[in-house]
């Protein structure tokens, strides 16, 4: 019976729901074919987890814990790291230059992997500054350059803004064992790094397989804030984001909340609806929170308080998708919270900042309803609202049909990953 250890690196924060989600099915995935293998996670964020597997801190949690002397602390990872794995490949026993026991235990965890997957997400893309994704490279490369066999599980790649985000990219993904891709969008731009064909893999996004609660308990949880869901209807559920703190590129953080405010107003007014805005993420950091906007989006309807309920507290991620399918119709710009809602045959209008929001709203035949954030205005969301509303039925028999051929699909991706490494351990 084979044992051995897995790292799943990047990972980011359980504080996002998204990640959440596709920790607990890539988890589970991995878990299907390699039974008896110890999983440590490599975390930003590892304190969120409560989860049973082992954790320890990223190497972006490295460098950012202190948020000070970030480029001291770069070239610092870069020697502790170089000098380790040198003597690593040498010796197969690293020699440690640090005493630093978070440093040491993210590389003891990848010197010590029989297999590295990266985790699923939507990661590795210009941030602005380019330091996060340096970071995340760097782990990929770090992994790669240990000898160990990588896979990358399904996954947003780009945008990039340089060459040299492309280039940075392109050397760990070229020497992965599969590089998995959730969106046609993303498999073409790796194909145009140059990246063989045999190396990549197009498969949805693993939060397609996240099984949430029962819908009693979302029932019951609706009551609990004062809404029955069998006479308050119909129910509209919002996420929203602060795209602009967390993406320098974006300007249009005010037009994006003033028209996700006139539609709430719009729904009430014409449909005689209740909105809930619900939290998708709430940390680790304050720009990642989406309480905050969604506060601001309470405040510019005050006078509709009655109607607009905002989800202050944290939903555990299982009974938030079962909230979400309680929903008539759904607005998300967290784009799992997309997936929750679709997969419960929830009629979804997308709200797209990368490219991954209409690569995943095509796979799932919604392609038609995605609005790009940079575009969006309160009249296109109204009008778009009014159409989706009108076509809600056959939208929701689209999404019968079409999502348990996506499940199906990320049922291969354990099996795709454990005939490979056979092959790889054969060789």
């Amino acid at each position: 019976m084979m044992t051995g250890n897995i790292a799943l690196v990047n990972v980011h924060s359980t504080r996002n729901v998204g990640d959440a989600a596709l920790t607990e099915v890539a988890i589970e995935k991995l878990r299907d074919q390699f039974h008896n293998y110890r999983i440590t996670l490599v975390m930003n964020d590892p304190s969120s987890y409560q989860g049973q597997e082992v954790t320890v801190n990223s190497f972006y949690n490295w460098v950012y814990k202190y948020n000070n002397h970030l480029a001291v602390r770069f070239i610092f990872l870069l020697i502790i790291s170089t000098f380790s794995l040198l003597t690593y490949r040498l010796f197969q026993k690293p020699i440690y230059l640090t005493k630093s026991r978070d440093l040491l235990a993210t590389l003891d965890t990848i010197f010590e992997a029989h297999i590295v997957a990266s985790t699923p997400g939507g990661y590795l893309y210009s941030y602005g500054r380019g330091r996060a994704l340096i970071l995340f490279a760097f782990t990929l490369a770090i992994c790669v350059l240990a000898g160990k066999p990588l896979y990358l599980l399904p996954q947003s790649i780009g945008p990039f803004k340089n060459w040299f985000e492309r280039i940075m990219i392109r050397w760990p993904l070229s020497r992965a064992r599969i590089v998995m891709v959730r969106e046609s969008v993303s498999l073409e731009l790796i194909k145009s790094l140059n990246i063989s064909d045999n190396r990549c893999r197009l498969f949805p996004d693993m939060a397609f397989a996240y099984r949430g609660k029962p819908p009693a308990d979302a029932i019951k949880w609706l009551r609990s804030i004062n809404i029955d869901p069998d006479n308050d209807r119909p129910l509209l559920g919002i996420t929203i984001m602060d795209w602009g703190s967390q993406y320098q590129g974006f300007k249009a953080q005010k037009q994006y909340e003033i028209a996700v405010a006139g539609i709430t107003r719009h729904f009430n007014n014409r449909y005689y609806g209740n909105i809930l805005l619900f939290p998708q993420s709430w940390g680790p950091t304050e720009n990642e929170d989406d309480r905050i906007p969604a506060k601001r989006i309470q405040m510019i309807n005050s006078d509709m308080v009655k109607f607009i309920h905002l989800v202050d507290d944290p939903v555990p991620p299982d009974l938030l998708k079962s909230i979400y399918g309680q929903m008539d119709v759904f607005i998300g710009t967290r784009m799992h919270s997309n997936i929750f809602a679709m997969t419960q045959n929830v009629p979804v209008i997308p709200i797209g900042y990368l490219h991954k929001t209409i690569g995943i709203a095509r796979s799932a035949g919604i392609e038609d309803w995605v609005i790009d954030i940079n575009d969006i205005n309160s009249e296109l969301l109204i009008n778009k609202f009014d159409e989706l509303w009108k076509m809600r039925h056959q939208v929701r028999q689209q999404l019968e049909n079409r999502i348990p051929i996506l499940i199906e699909q990320i049922n291969e991706v354990g099996p795709a990953i454990a005939q490979d490494f056979r092959d790889w351990n054969d060789r």
